[in-house]
């Protein structure tokens, strides 16, 4: 079973051990604590509440600068100029075409 933490409590025990001078296994074992426990408190910072349970949140982003073009550069010797922004679904076909 799990213990659920607080970010209070996390943000303790992530002091506790920077503190000791442990490696994150000798601390673990002294503060009874399982190591991927201490291991998610250190690399994975919880959330703020208000964003736990959302899903993310996309903004479509328009650009009204006229279109400057499009460069690909394959290797040191070949470059691809296209005049005009083609559509996505071009440039992964020519990606993939180019790849073999």
């Amino acid at each position: 079973m799990s213990i659920r933490r607080t970010p209070q409590q996390r943000a303790e025990l992530v002091a506790a051990f920077k503190r000791s001078g442990l490696t994150q296994h000798a601390f673990a074992e002294r503060e009874g604590v399982k190591l991927t426990a201490l291991q998610a408190c250190i690399y994975r910072p919880s959330r703020p509440a208000a964003r736990r349970g959302r899903p993310p949140r996309f903004v479509r982003v328009e650009n009204d600068a006229p279109a400057l073009g499009v460069r690909v550069q394959v290797g040191p010797d070949v470059v691809i100029h296209l005049g005009a922004m083609p559509e996505p679904e071009f440039v992964a076909r020519l990606v993939r075409a180019l790849a073999c």
